[in-house]
């Protein structure tokens, strides 16, 4: 179905520079507007990825390519999708506690605010009578394709999408409406890198296999959330990670301009690797209630600062010894996973001291 310009649908209680004004005042990094169309490039896409093995487990959009690519099964009569960016990487509250050894997108629950900020642009659409989904860290639809077509950001090498002025450090997320919104420019794709390949050489784990594709079987930021054990050649580069890994976003230019000061002690990240290994499963599902933790086991944040352990860089003996203590309790566990990890972190230990 064309994409017309709906000028005789036009509303004005519902425009776009109503709605950028809104995003504005909410304190949004930006705003666009594109049709509601079948995504097919990106079905395409994911059903190659998947059959070639590059999603490995992994599930989210991969699970159904059919339904992530077509936002029109999501209300029907949808006429606009409206994508939005939160910016995190410049967020002055504070973190956390314990999360010094999470990737900075999981370091709070950016996805909470950047809901009740469309909630809030979603209202002003529904006010006008017009019917709304609100859609962000949902299986239901690809936001970074939702995001280029609204013209919002361009495509990285890294897979990620770049937002002007802000980079990559963003959090996405859409409604779909029947209301008919001005669409805004689609920008190209992959046209902001040129011939740089930062990421691409600062994976530890060579993730980065072509432009644009992401192998999930060597992405340390999948690694950390699949459940298992993990393969030990991935043990050592892991280093001090519990959740998530920043490492093409902190090597990208295009975060330069917003720097995210991530000094962090090494008594405090030893402090945050024991407390993983000591709070109760109740205690760490509930403070980090907002983190993606497959079946909501919590022996996977355990093996995650098991590994951390093996990997600190200790400056006194008699961190050695506590971390020691607390690894050998781990390596009789009855979870095999808990027990390989701490038998691989007592050696990778001893080897160094």
């Amino acid at each position: 179905m064309p994409d017309f310009d709906g000028s005789a649908q036009r509303d004005s209680r519902v425009t776009l520079e109503i709605l950028t004004a809104s995003a504005r005042e909410l304190g949004l990094a930006a705003i666009g507007v594109a049709g509601v169309r079948r995504y097919l490039n990106v079905e395409v896409i994911l059903c190659d990825r998947k059959a070639a093995g590059l999603s490995d487990t992994m599930e989210f959009t991969y699970r159904n390519p059919l339904r992530s690519s077509d936002p029109r099964l999501i209300l029907a009569g949808a006429r606009s999708v409206i994508t939005t960016a939160l910016a995190y990487g410049n967020d002055e509250q504070p973190d956390l506690d314990h999360s010094s050894l999470f990737a900075k997108y999981a370091k709070k629950d950016f996805y909470a605010e950047l809901s009740a900020k469309l909630q809030a642009l979603a209202d002003v659409i529904c006010d006008a009578g017009y019917k709304c989904r609100v859609i962000l860290d949902s299986n239901a639809m690809v936001d970074k394709e939702a995001a280029s077509r609204a013209g919002i950001g361009t495509y990285l090498k890294n897979s990620l999408i770049s937002v002007k002025g802000v980079g990559t450090q963003i959090v996405l997320g859409s409604i779909v409406t029947d209301a008919w919104i001005a669409r805004t420019k689609r920008r190209e794709r992959l046209a902001g890198c040129g011939r740089c390949v930062k990421c691409i050489e600062a994976c530890p784990t060579g993730a980065i296999a072509e432009f644009g594709v992401i192998d999930a079987r060597r992405c340390l930021a999948w690694i950390l959330q699949k459940p298992g054990v993990i393969d030990p050649s991935f043990l050592a580069v892991i280093g001090l990670k519990i959740y998530g890994c920043d490492i093409c976003q902190d090597v990208c230019p295009y975060n330069a301009s917003q720097p995210y000061d991530d000094c962090q002690s090494p008594d405090r990240i030893f402090e945050d690797i024991l407390y993983f290994l000591s709070a109760g499963e109740k205690e760490l599902l509930d403070k980090f209630s907002h983190l993606y933790i497959r079946d909501r086991d919590p022996s996977i944040l355990r093996r995650n600062a098991l590994i951390a352990l093996g990997n600190f860089p200790f400056m006194s003996s008699s961190k050695v010894d506590i971390a020691l203590k607390v690894l050998r309790q781990f390596a009789t566990s009855s979870n095999d996973v808990l027990s390989t990890h701490a038998n691989w972190s007592i050696s990778a230990i001893e080897s160094r001291v």
